[in-house]
């Protein structure tokens, strides 16, 4: 089942799945060409089997004028607990802000997007596992940003100033990757067209616990208040954050009690009626202050961003924190190269599942049925027998061995075209069980079946259909621990056929495939064999093979397909 969602309401039926003729025989492209409409939100594929793909979603930022990404997210998790969907899985290449969403939310905020929804990381690329994915998320959010200010006279770079200057705006402290980005997404996401950072009177607002923690008494508050107050009233001029830090730290002392003391200083009213004011310098990526009359005071004595700057520090901050090609370097070489290695862990890393089959409440509440989960095994299968998953068999209270049989025959000839022709013959679990055994007996209310058949007549169509991959018989076996083709970019031995992936052998992701290659083991053994034309897979390649696994979605345009969300 295709299910699209499309922008213009008056649209009844959608346009590009209108009068859709699927032939049985087939059953490979016809879903490929209903993905690139414009018109559409959403782009869900669900099979008959329960499995799931969210294929599209198109937010604010694909052009939609009627629903959010959130809200189509939503709409679509709901959906899938009311059709009782099993899993489904998504590939996230979505972009935002300009940069990779996917490793821009994972730091911010420890998930991706999908995450919000209960989407975990199901596999990742170059034999990447969860556990990889989880302590590369948890090591690059926690890089301290004190890394990145080496002790040194030499002038601030623009990522110093760019740091510093969301220091001077946050109310707490910001020490790792993971803080700021969290604070400026939060900036950007809000309501509002520009955001506004309107400091308080430190009388008027809570203290931040890091703060608390030194207990300053009101007398070192107000003698800080009145140091600040007297340089900016000597300067009579607008006053870098950084260059009243500077002055200030000398004659105070602690730079904690600096620092919440300039943060405070906005709207402060001295006796002589005088008003601190502050703004954002843009240009200069700082803040700044000055002593002012008040009737000079701007409105509310805001500090404006606008959403042009938030984006704009966003992408500015990703590519020299989160992108592993562009990523600032610092000391020491060790902890850099390992940050390095994290942010190229969380690019490689986009297939994303649910599984609704494991939520509580997702069997169906109803007494009088039994739900029974069946596995099949066929018979007269040695070599690369198909993985099917276990289908959910729901039966009367008195169904009996044979009545399971049926269903199962039922079942799986409706949901896969290679079982067109299975019949179900035995249970694998309780051979000697006789026909009319009352099944509820065996297995209780929800319990677990195996049963052994096999597809009579049909041994040539079922081949056509029991590979994912095609006919050819291929082999992957990379260094990275990869055994099977996981979209990225591949190549073959020349001697040993075998596939592997360029960057693991040694070619960069920028670099052309050379038209002669060798893989290593071959060198070693010097073993040539016949060579055939050069093969290459790539996410470039339009209709490249490639296999997710049971239940994922497999896209012939190898990643083209880059959902947007808001």
């Amino acid at each position: 089942m295709l299910i699209c969602v499309a922008s213009s309401c008056d649209i009844i039926r959608c346009p590009s799945c209108n009068h859709l003729a699927l032939s049985r025989d087939d059953p490979e492209d016809w879903d490929y060409v209903q993905l690139e409409s414009p018109q559409h939100l959403l782009h869900g594929i669900v099979h008959e089997n329960g499995f799931g793909h969210l294929v599209r979603i198109n937010g604010r930022e694909g052009g939609s004028s009627v629903m959010t990404g959130s809200q189509l997210m939503d709409f679509w998790d709901r959906l899938c607990r009311y059709l009782r969907v099993r899993k489904v899985s998504v590939v996230d290449v979505s972009k935002k802000y300009g940069v990779d969403y996917r490793s821009l939310l994972a730091v911010a905020t420890g998930c991706s997007w999908y995450g919000q929804w209960g989407f975990k990381l199901s596999s990742g690329s170059f034999g990447i596992t969860p556990e990889d994915y989880c302590k590369a998320v948890d090591s690059l959010s926690s890089v301290p940003l004190s890394n990145f200010f080496p002790h040194s006279r030499s002038p601030r770079t623009q990522l110093q100033n760019t740091i510093a200057f969301y220091q001077s705006l946050s109310m707490h402290p910001l020490t790792t990757i993971r803080e700021l980005f969290l604070y400026i997404m939060e900036l950007a996401t809000s309501n509002s067209a520009q955001n506004r950072i309107q400091p308080k009177h430190k009388k008027q607002q809570s203290y931040d616990a890091h703060y608390q923690e030194e207990k300053w008494h009101e007398e070192e508050l107000q003698r800080a208040t009145d140091i600040a107050l007297k340089i900016l009233r000597a300067a009579d001029q607008w006053v870098a954050t950084r260059t009243l830090k500077a002055v200030t730290s000398h004659r105070i002392g602690s730079p904690q009690l600096v620092d919440y003391c300039i943060k405070t200083l906005g709207g402060l009213i001295t006796n002589d009626g005088m008003v601190v004011a502050v703004r954002c310098n843009s240009e200069m990526s700082t803040v700044e202050y000055r002593l002012t009359a008040e009737t000079l005071l701007l409105p509310n004595n805001v500090c404006t961003l606008t959403q042009d700057h938030l984006f704009r520090d966003i992408r500015f901050l990703y590519d020299a924190l989160l992108y592993p090609h562009t990523m600032h370097s610092y000391r020491p070489q060790e902890n850099y190269e390992h940050a390095k290695k994290s942010a190229m862990i969380l690019l490689d890393c986009k297939r994303f599942i649910k599984h609704y089959d494991l939520e509580e409440g997702f069997l169906p509440q109803n007494p009088s049925h039994l739900h029974i989960w069946c596995k099949v095994e066929l018979a007269d299968q040695v070599d690369d027998p198909p993985c099917i998953p276990a289908e959910l068999l729901t039966l009367p209270q008195t169904a009996t061995v044979a009545d399971l049989k049926v269903e199962a025959t039922r079942s799986f000839q409706d949901n896969y075209l290679m079982f067109q022709s299975f019949v179900a013959e035995h249970l694998l679990d309780c051979a000697i069980a006789s026909e009319i055994t009352q099944i509820k007996l065996l297995f209780g209310a929800t319990g677990d079946v195996r049963i052994k058949g096999r597809c009579t007549g049909g041994e040539r169509r079922f081949a056509v259909y029991r590979m994912e991959k095609g006919m050819d018989k291929w082999t992957v076996k990379c260094s990275c621990g990869a055994k099977d083709d996981d979209g990225e970019r591949m190549l073959s031995c020349d001697s040993c056929h075998v596939w592997m992936h360029t960057r693991c052998a040694g070619i960069s992701d920028f670099d052309r495939v050379p038209k002669r290659y060798v893989c290593k083991s071959c060198k070693l053994t010097n073993k040539p064999k016949s060579i055939g034309p050069r093969l290459m897979y790539s996410s470039s390649v339009p209709y490249k093979r490639c296999r997710t696994g049971t239940g994922s979605f497999s896209n012939a345009a190898g990643g083209s397909l880059r959902p947007h969300i808001t």
